[in-house]
């Protein structure tokens, strides 16, 4: 290998416009956008399939997991609506059917989406096995995985004018005591469990701690969560979601974990000063980046640190030509948000203008637990913390939402906080919030009021109608305190003969 032209063998190497690594989220939108711009794209994937831990390991498989779950319960629930001859302990899961359900919906999300055809028919060159290096600022070593059988290594250069990192995050584990030497599961690896388990501890009450522990406790575990409950949200909502776990069975040690250990029939977790015997144990404590010092980011001069690659606002490195995206960023980790970096990122790469990504509050996360809990821009208690005295919120609880009391799910309630009469945040806790949150999110970003809300007519009686009533009454409000009115009523509006 001529370390000075790139030359491999004798042989030029390759060269594109635009070298993507990583097939996640970030760098499959990243690849596609900037093949749709006219540029020539190679997308380099470590794994010898593209789709990242979304396809593969969380998004969908997580709920595929959770459809099924839910059939359980609804199962078990169904005589409260009128449904009779299932008897509900005879309620269970095959797992083994779970398990297909969840093969299937990776499988066609897949092929529809994610696959080197898909691609390939997109015009981005697709290069699977391969771990990517940089050899200098604008050489990269591509170095390729033997086959099952020791063949097909070797070794290959590319150069590229710019390129962009999106090599996502793995599991974080915890330094807990005991843990090296136990069998333990991880969102990577549960869904290959051969059995579901009888008992399950889960350390970590966070997004992936949360959904999994309720998933699996309707599929029939007798499911134990370590840790505090969707910390990241206001108490009112891990109030709820207390109330709606403790009646599901799941018990929840608040305390921390502390030790483990391997004993007969399963595993021993200490934590809170309980004692947890489980026969199978999942380690949920969060994501981090991985493998950078893999990419070899020195010799291309691009600065990082352990909790990920440092980019300014328009995602670009330090090295101006070298842009990164997503997990490996060490920030906020969602397939959505690392989509819209990784479209955007393609663009500013070949543009002549370049344009900032998006402001973080502006960022909605959701929770898929049932219900599911959504916020997007600042909860009250930031909000409170960050503006001060200008803030306020309206609530609007369940009870008071006709299709949640139709559907029987009156747990919950829809939050908006205002700043000065800006909406700058809100959680929703019910069905279907995820999509809700949606539209408070561009409330937030266009810098919206209640009253623009109120203004726009939602279908009755949609989830989403709420919002409008909750709106619409912060409007009412303001219009009876509205002096203005009240003397344009003086001298020219009708004689009202109601009791104000």
């Amino acid at each position: 290998l001529d370390q000075r032209s790139g030359m491999a063998n004798g042989v030029t190497p390759d060269h594109f416009d635009v070298v993507v690594v990583g097939a996640g989220s970030g760098g499959l939108t990243a690849a596609k956008t900037a093949a749709r711009f006219g540029a020539k794209v190679l997308l380099v994937e470590r794994l010898p399939r593209l789709g990242g831990d979304c396809t593969w390991f969380g998004c969908v498989p997580s709920k595929a997991l959770i459809r099924c779950a839910h059939a359980c319960h609804e199962a078990r629930c169904a005589a409260r609506f009128g449904v009779k001859g299932i008897e509900t302990k005879e309620v269970s899961c095959d797992w083994q059917q779970v398990k297909q359900h969840i093969k299937s919906c990776q499988e066609k999300i897949y092929k529809q989406d994610d696959s080197p055809e898909v691609l390939e028919a997109a015009g981005v060159q697709v290069r699977l096995g391969c771990h990517a290096s940089f050899r200098d600022a604008h050489q990269m070593q591509l170095t390729r995985d033997s086959d099952s059988d020791g063949a097909g290594g070797g070794t290959s250069v590319v150069t590229a004018d710019r390129f962009i990192l999106c090599t996502g995050a793995g599991p974080a584990l915890p330094p807990l005591k005991g843990l090296d030497a136990v069998p333990f599961f991880t969102y990577e690896s549960i869904f290959d469990l051969d059995v579901l388990p009888s008992s399950l501890a889960v350390i970590g009450g966070g997004p992936i701690g949360s959904e999994l522990a309720q998933a699996m406790a309707r599929l029939g575990s007798q499911v134990t969560l370590v840790g505090k409950l969707m910390p990241r949200e206001d108490d009112d909502v891990r109030k709820v979601m207390s109330q709606v776990f403790q009646r599901e069975n799941i018990r929840i040690v608040e305390g921390r974990a502390e030790s483990v250990e391997k004993v007969d029939g399963g595993v021993l977790l200490r934590a809170g000063g309980c004692e947890i015997h489980c026969a199978a144990l999942l380690v949920a404590a969060g994501r981090k980046p991985q493998k950078l010092e893999m990419l070899g980011l020195e010799r291309a001069a691009v600065r990082y640190t352990k909790d990920g690659i440092t980019v300014d606002a328009k995602l670009r490195s330090n090295v101006k030509h070298i842009f990164a995206v997503g997990d490996c960023l060490g920030g906020l980790q969602f397939t959505h948000l690392a989509g819209y970096q990784g479209a955007l990122s393609a663009f500013n790469a070949l543009q002549g203008v370049q344009l900032k990504g998006p402001k973080l509050a502006e960022v909605p996360r959701c929770t898929f637990t049932h219900p599911e809990v959504a916020t997007v821009g600042l909860t009250l208690s930031e909000a409170l913390r960050q503006l001060g005295s200008q803030v306020s919120a309206k609530l609007r609880h369940l009870e008071q939402v006709d299709r949640a009391i139709c559907e029987g799910e009156t747990e919950g309630f829809i939050k908006v906080v205002l700043s000065g009469g800006r909406i700058v945040g809100a959680t929703v806790v019910s069905q279907g919030a995820g999509e809700i949150a949606s539209e408070l999110g561009l409330a937030i970003s266009k810098k919206m009021k209640c009253s623009d809300i109120a203004r726009c007519i939602h279908s009755y009686p949609s989830m989403s109608f709420a919002l409008q009533q909750l709106a619409a009454e912060e409007q009412y409000a303001k219009l009876e305190k509205s002096q203005t009115l009240k003397c344009l009523r003086c001298l020219c509006g009708p004689r009202l003969h109601g009791g104000k």
